[in-house]
This record gives C-alpha cells, sequence and structure tokens, in this order.
C-alpha cells in the first residue's frame, strides 16, 4: 500500500539520522564542549524552525497538488514552479531576518565566553545561507509530497539530516572547532539534502515543462498558506522561546541540558510524523466523513500504540542516558527527558487535530489558535522556568502540547468520555514514570517500572486496536488510489 510504503520511506529518513545522533552527541560534546555543543543546538533549531516560516508555501502545495489530482497534471506542474519561485523570494527575506535576529540574540542575551560570542558574530550570514537552502528544500518536499511522491524527498532529508550531524563533527575532529566553520560544514550539509529532492522534482513534474508562474496558483497559495504562515512564525516562536530563555538566564551550557533529552525526544515522533506527513495529502483527496474515520483511527492508534515506546524510555532513560553520555551526563537531562517524553505524546496527538482541520482546508482556525496561545505561553513559560528552573521548561512545553490538542479536538467533535476512557491507561502509565522520578535510578527499578508500566499500556493496545486495524484503516486510502 502507498500509504504504508511512504509511512516507511520518511520513518527511515529520520531513523538512520537518529541512530547517528546516538553515536555522535557524546563524541561532539566531549570534542567542542558543553558551551559550544548547547550553542550549537540553538543554531540548529532556529534553522529548523524558521525554515518552517516560508508563508506556508511548501504545505500549501501539497494540499493543492494533491486537490488538483493527476487528471489536472498542467495545473500540478503550474503550481509547482509558482511555488519553487514563491518560496525563493520567501527564503532570501527570512535569509535577512535570521541574520538579524541572529546577530541580536548572540550579540546580546546569549551567556557566553567573548571568545564563542566572537565566533557565532561572524557565522550569523552563515546562518542566513542556511535558512535560505531549507526554505528551497521545503517547497521541493511540499511539491513532490502533493504526487506521493516521498522517496526522492525522503532520501533528501536523510542526506541533509546525516550530513548536518557528519560533517560539522568531522569539521570538530580533524580541523577547527571555531563555530564559523562548524556552521559552514551545517551549510554544506543542508545543501547536499536538496539535490535528491531537485533531481526528482525536475524528472518525475518539471522536465519538459516551461517556467509558468501561474497568478490563480499563486493565489490560491497564498490564501492557504497566510495562515500556515501565521502557524509556522508562531510555533517556531515558541520552541525557541525556551532555548533563548534558558541560554539568557542560566547559560549554554544549561541550554545542552535540555537540548540532548529534547533532541531524542523529538526524534521519537518520527514514527507519528511520518506517517502524518504521507497522511495529509491523502486527507486532502478523501471525502469528509472517510477524512474523520482515518483522523479517528489514528487518533486511537498514537495515543495506545506509541505509548508503550514512551513509557519503556522513561522508565529506562536514566541508566540509558548514563550508559550513553557517561560522565558527559548533566544530571537535570534525566527528569527533563522524562516531561518531554510525555510533551511528545500529547504533540502526536496534536499533530492528527491538526493535519484533519488543515487538510479540509481550514488552516485558518489552527493558525488562530497559535498565535492566540504565543503570549501565554511565554508567560507561563517565563513564570515555570522561574519556580522550577529547566524542568519548568518541560512542563511548560508538555502543557502546550496537551492544550492544542484538548482545544481542536473538542472543535472537530473527536474527544469524548469514550476516547477518555480509552487513553486513560497509558495516559496514566506515562505520569506515572514522570511522578516516580525519584525511585526509577539503576537499571533493575527501571526496567522493573518499564515492565509493569509499559505492560499496562501495551496490553491497553492490544484490547483497544483490533487484529483488522490496519485493514479497515487504510481501506479508504486504497480506494482513494485506484
Amino acid at each position: 500500500m502507498a500509504v504504508a510504503r511512504n509511512s516507511a520511506y520518511s520513518i527511515a529518513s529520520t531513523a538512520l539520522p537518529l541512530l547517528i545522533t546516538i553515536v555522535t552527541v557524546p563524541v561532539f560534546i566531549s570534542t567542542v564542549g558543553a558551551e559550544r555543543y548547547g550553542v550549537l543546538a540553538v543554531c540548529w533549531m532556529l534553522l529548523i524552525y524558521v525554515g518552517q516560516a516560508d508563508f506556508g508555501i511548501a504545505r500549501a502545495a501539497t494540499q493543492r497538488i494533491a486537490a488538483l489530482g493527476r487528471g489536472r497534471a498542467e495545473d500540478q506542474i503550474a503550481t509547482a514552479w509558482t511555488a519553487l519561485a514563491a518560496s525563493a523570494f520567501m527564503g532570501l527575506v527570512l535569509a535577512v531576518v535570521t541574520y538579524v535576529l541572529a546577530t541580536l540574540y548572540f550579540a546580546g542575551p546569549l551567556e557566553v565566553s567573548e571568545e564563542v560570542r566572537t565566533e557565532l558574530l561572524a557565522s550569523a550570514v552563515i546562518m542566513g545561507g542556511c535558512t535560505f537552502v531549507v526554505t528551497i528544500f521545503a517547497a521541493m518536499y511540499g511539491c513532490l509530497a502533493g504526487r506521493a511522491m516521498f522517496g526522492y524527498s525522503t532520501l533528501g532529508s536523510f542526506v541533509g539530516n546525516s550530513a548536518s550531524q557528519l560533517l560539522p563533527l568531522a569539521c570538530a575532529l580533524f580541523w577547527t572547532i571555531d563555530l564559523y566553520y562548524l556552521l559552514l560544514a551545517t551549510l554544506l550539509a543542508r545543501f547536499l539534502g536538496t539535490l535528491p529532492a531537485a533531481y526528482g522534482l525536475w524528472k518525475e513534474m518539471l522536465r519538459g515543462h516551461r517556467v509558468k508562474i501561474a497568478r490563480d496558483a499563486l493565489r490560491e497559495l497564498v490564501g492557504f498558506g497566510k495562515w500556515v504562515m501565521a502557524l509556522s512564525v508562531t510555533r517556531p516562536a515558541m520552541v525557541m522561546a525556551d532555548r533563548a530563555l534558558i541560554g539568557a538566564q542560566l547559560g549554554a551550557i544549561a541550554v545542552t541540558a535540555y537540548a540532548v533529552p529534547f533532541q531524542i525526544a523529538s526524534r521519537l515522533q518520527m514514527i507519528p510524523r511520518a506517517v502524518l506527513i504521507v497522511l495529509f495529502p491523502k486527507m486532502a483527496e478523501l471525502g469528509p466523513e472517510q477524512s474523520r474515520a482515518a483522523a479517528r483511527g489514528y487518533l486511537l492508534l498514537f495515543a495506545t500504540g506509541f505509548a508503550p515506546i514512551l513509557i519503556g524510555l522513561s522508565c529506562m532513560v536514566e541508566p540509558l542516558l548514563n550508559l550513553w553520555l557517561g560522565n558527559e551526563l548533566d544530571e537535570r537531562s534525566v527528569l527533563l527527558a522524562r516531561i518531554l517524553l510525555l510533551g511528545f505524546w500529547f504533540a502526536s496527538l496534536s499533530g492528527v487535530m491538526q493535519n484533519f482541520t488543515m487538510a479540509r482546508g481550514d488552516s485558518r482556525y489552527v493558525a488562530v489558535l497559535y498565535v492566540l496561545e504565543v503570549v501565554p505561553y511565554l508567560a507561563v513559560l517565563y513564570v515555570a522556568m522561574a519556580q522550577f528552573g529547566l524542568p519548568g521548561a518541560a512542563l511548560a512545553f508538555s502543557a502546550r502540547y496537551a492544550v492544542e490538542f484538548i482545544i481542536i479536538g473538542f472543535r472537530e467533535n473527536m474527544i469524548d468520555w469514550r476516547f477518555v476512557g480509552q487513553i486513560a491507561a497509558s495516559l496514566g502509565a506515562l505520569v506515572a514514570s514522570v511522578a516516580l522520578h525519584e525511585i526509577l535510578y539503576g537499571w533493575i527499578a527501571s526496567l522493573a517500572a518499564a515492565t509493569i508500566l509499559g505492560g499496562i499500556a501495551a496490553a491497553n493496545a492490544f484490547v483497544l486496536l483490533p487484529k483488522d486495524f490496519w485493514q479497515r484503516l487504510f481501506q479508504n486510502f486504497r480506494r482513494s488510489e485506484r
């Protein structure tokens, strides 16, 4: 099935870089030091999220190309050319914005040594270049996703994500730990990642067709994308806010203590994210009831089937992090990892609801919700950090995704008492793995808790997900592919 195959492509493009991250992070920290790695974590996160602020062109291209269908190939191609041109313009704008923001942040509030600050200020122009490349790649990915051609784009993601870890590390090991050159290696890595996507887009869609910038396509892309843009601007602002506040209040070493568990926990989103990437264009093709049925199925899958993995890791995080990082481990990272894993469970549920709402063309609602929650979130983040330090930042992050899921879920009539009862065991076991933090140290206690709590969640998933679950869930998609 195309959905399963494309999901596998997307998972592989994230899973393999995750393995590279697991292997390289201890070496990276020991080579460049905790301060420089913390700064790099801030820069990488900035590139990931600022690159999404492309006026929603990439997501709009996916939605429009999928909705047009292959019967209107010429309109699809015109949409692709228009999306690439619009993204090139936005990429230039974002490159300038990134340069200015990076210069202001590096020169002022970030608590680092003067040597590191000098290197960072020289690197601001490299950050701008990285943003441009990331924006162009997003547009290519969006166009290919609209045609369900995930092979080229996921290969590009794999190359870019892997090289972004390996090239800077190679630079640090064999040449210099100067942040200017480490970020220059990141720019090269991101450029290499665009090549497979560019080749696939040219071969499968654009070859033999003249460049055509269609005004009607641009209007529809902007009309849909302006709300996605609001979503894309507020999302990075909220994600970067914790890193920025931690760096300003507690210093770059504290950023490393937060970024390491965040990086690993966020990569565990590869399974739900991979499925949702493939699911979005399919939901855009399906009728309202078919789309709603698919969303309900995936909501239950992520709520119950994803939970045992997160619970097991939450219980085992202390011995695993010690085994992984050894003396480089900041003990604060253990509790942070447990709270963040809970947050990413809510994030997977929120992702289903967002995809369902936006695939139906209602990007406005999700965008407005994000805009309205910025100020309350920043206020909660500031107060939580003042009261609880680093765990406060993780708690604020997790609470934000929980609130988003609840609000959209009620609005779309996806949350009722039956659903609450279905997910109660999974949620309870996840919360217990955080609440038992003080006693979950060492292999024996951690394994025992993982077996008991993970077993409860796994049994709940086994009962709720029937044997023919996947067959019924993909039935609508197979019909749409015929």
